[in-house]
């Protein structure tokens, strides 16, 4: 194998976890370990699902607050030079944490950091992730979280430029650059017909959510966008946004236009780049 690490990204319905699903399959055939993580993978080691940020003086002042769960919380953390981090997600699925605890160390969620912030952190997490890749001889597979975490959190959430937005996946890019990553980007030609399709596959309460979170805040909010059409007009400025972006990175992409048209075909063409 040419490549440590394979990325599959697109929309929400695109078809980014059977894609993966499949990837993973077929190197397995190839006689190629692999590991797959899936989007919100609570081990996944470049993505930061449900967990906090903390400065070592915010952690100290957790550890007083809760002096209780000291040896739990501490034996928990994840001291990277400035940055110390805390799985809440599965601290409390694995620990008998209170759960005012739980909620105090998620209100430090990566994800609520402002943009600037989110950006250092979120690149030091990839650049570690990409030293220790870099000396192995596994595949790991990303369902998504290198262009939709970003774009979901820099672009939807929080309104930021698309200059400003390129040149944080720049910078990731080129930690990973070493990897010599396989982008697999899956382009649905209609953004409503996939919403309308996914939204019918899944429970009620997905699409209610994801049409709040794209509409009440950021990009949304302020266009006065609403409801289903709303979430897919912040669907459509995305996507058209992450492939300005492709045509920039300094990384191998595999772009599949209308992939739901023909799986057989879109599977052809993806092996065929991982074989390359």
């Amino acid at each position: 194998m040419n490549t440590n690490l394979i990325i599959v990204e697109g929309i929400p319905g695109s078809g980014k976890s059977s894609t993966a699903s499949f990837i993973a399959e077929y190197l397995q055939s190839q006689g190629v370990q692999c590991e797959l993580y899936d989007e919100g993978d609570l081990d996944h080691p470049a993505d930061c699902e449900s967990m906090a940020y903390f400065t070592r003086e915010q952690f100290d002042e957790l550890v007083v607050t809760y002096v209780e769960y000291e040896d739990t919380l501490r034996s928990a953390l994840l001291a990277n030079g400035k940055h110390i981090f805390l799985s809440y997600g599965k601290l409390a699925t694995d620990s008998d944490l209170p759960e005012e605890l739980i909620t105090a160390i998620s209100k430090f969620d990566v994800y609520e950091l402002p943009s600037d912030e989110y950006c250092d952190v979120i690149l030091q997490r990839w650049e570690q992730f990409s030293a220790k890749q870099a000396n192995r001889n596994t595949v790991v597979i990303f369902e998504c979280c290198y262009l939709q975490n970003a774009l979901t959190q820099l672009f939807v959430r929080n309104g930021e430029d698309p200059e400003y937005i390129s040149r944080h996946i720049l910078n990731v890019s080129r930690a990973i650059e070493r990897l010599d990553p396989i982008l697999v980007y899956l382009n649905p030609l209609d953004v409503n017909e996939t919403i309308n399709k996914v939204s019918k596959e899944r429970l009620h309460e997905w699409l209610d959510f994801v049409v709040c979170s794209h509409t009440e805040q950021g990009y949304g909010r302020t266009r006065g966008l609403n409801g289903t059409d709303g979430y897919v007009e912040v669907l459509e400025a995305r996507r058209s946004l992450e492939l300005d972006i492709l045509q920039t990175l300094p990384i191998n992409v595999v772009k599949i236009d209308n992939p739901q048209s023909n799986w057989s075909e879109s599977h052809r063409k993806i092996t065929e780049h991982i074989q390359a």
